[in-house]
């Protein structure tokens, strides 16, 4: 049988720590998406009572990227009117920039294609 491996760093830090720290990031990204830390605060909450009443897409495997996938569950509870270039932009760097992300777990977050994702790190990058 293989380990399990933690969902979280807990290392040096008390898991409740390590919680907090990931709901205030969480929280820093919904608000930077939406535009409004209401709205951002509120799609968190809608993210973390799917995550808890549904068990929505959890997984125990050693590969299973947790961090990831709740970004994404913020990601899905985001209400946006369409979804501009403009605001997958902003959210590639949050994800990439702030969040330090790979292209391809943004891509995987966002549904963005990795080439698209990658042409627009390198257009952060440029700037």
């Amino acid at each position: 049988m293989k380990p399990i491996r933690p969902p979280l760093d807990v290392g040096a830090a008390s898991l409740s720590s390590s919680v907090q720290s990931l709901i205030q990031r969480l929280r820093g990204y919904a608000a930077i998406a939406t535009g409004d830390p209401r709205a951002g605060d509120a799609a968190l909450a809608r993210a973390l009572e799917r995550l808890l009443a549904e068990h929505v897409g959890f997984s125990a495997e050693a590969s299973f990227d947790f961090k990831s996938f709740l970004f994404k569950l913020v990601d899905e509870e985001i209400e946006t009117d369409g979804s501009s270039e403009m605001q997958s932009r902003k959210k590639v760097f949050v994800l990439t920039e702030i969040e330090g992300l790979t292209a391809h777990q943004t891509s995987q977050i966002l549904g963005i294609d990795l080439a698209r994702v990658q042409r627009w790190m390198q257009a952060i990058e440029r700037n």
